[in-house]
């Protein structure tokens, strides 16, 4: 019997590394101790990594973990998830409630939105380089320089053009 098309499992290797990083390893020594090659070990691990979060979805439908069986058997249960407070007093209970467990409810909801692929990418935001000038009127006496002369007021700056090199004077 053959392969599924678009199906991928997890090779024993990628199964490893998934063990490896669930033990708190970094990317490079996991994939080192799966058995990737140690050149470019960390691009390794996230390559494998990206096949395995591609594949997930299809594999948990095969499991029988459909969009439907996971919301009907798991997600909703959770989502009326409830809390029992107790109000003590000296020592003895007095009082007890039963509200809403909404962190619960959150996490529930969190998890089933990122399994299944439903969050937006995160963005990265590229940062410029800007200069900044700061300007401190702090007043305090003046100090003569080591010739007898006093120093200027305001130092003027000019920001470079390219950003590497100061431009030269006109």
């Amino acid at each position: 019997m053959g392969r599924k098309r678009g199906i991928h499992r997890p090779t024993p290797r990628a199964r490893k590394l998934v063990k490896y990083l669930v033990a708190g390893k970094s990317h490079a020594e996991a994939a080192i101790l799966a058995g990737y090659s140690p050149k470019h070990a960390a691009q390794s691990a996230y390559q494998a990594l990206e096949c395995l979060s591609k594949s997930f979805p299809q594999l948990m439908d095969e499991a029988g973990l459909t969009d439907v069986a996971f919301i009907k058997k798991y997600l909703l249960p959770l989502m009326s998830a409830k809390r029992t407070i107790y109000f003590p007093h000296k020592g003895k209970v007095r009082d007890k409630r039963v509200v809403a467990a909404l962190d619960t409810r959150l996490g529930a909801l969190e998890l089933a939105c990122k399994l299944k692929g439903s969050f937006a990418p995160v963005r990265t935001e590229s940062h410029s380089r800007a200069i900044t000038t700061i300007i401190l009127d702090v007043p305090r006496p003046p100090r003569p320089g080591p010739n007898g002369e006093m120093p200027p007021t305001t130092i003027e700056v000019q920001p470079s053009s390219n950003g590497h090199k100061p431009q030269k004077p006109e």
